[in-house]
């Protein structure tokens, strides 16, 4: 994600439709889901590795 969100700046400022800002991007994750998945106790160990 956080390649195209680096290709989508590089777009949008060649197109200069926008002034330029050099802003950090930000990004959010949340990897709840993955953490809970790899505490079930069903789950094959191969299938813990992410």
């Amino acid at each position: 994600a956080a390649k195209e969100a680096v290709w989508i700046r590089k777009f949008v400022d060649e197109l200069g439709v926008v002034p330029s800002k050099n802003y950090p991007i930000e990004m959010n994750c949340n990897n709840t889901a993955a953490v809970s998945m790899a505490k079930e106790p069903g789950i094959m160990k191969g299938a813990r590795h992410f």
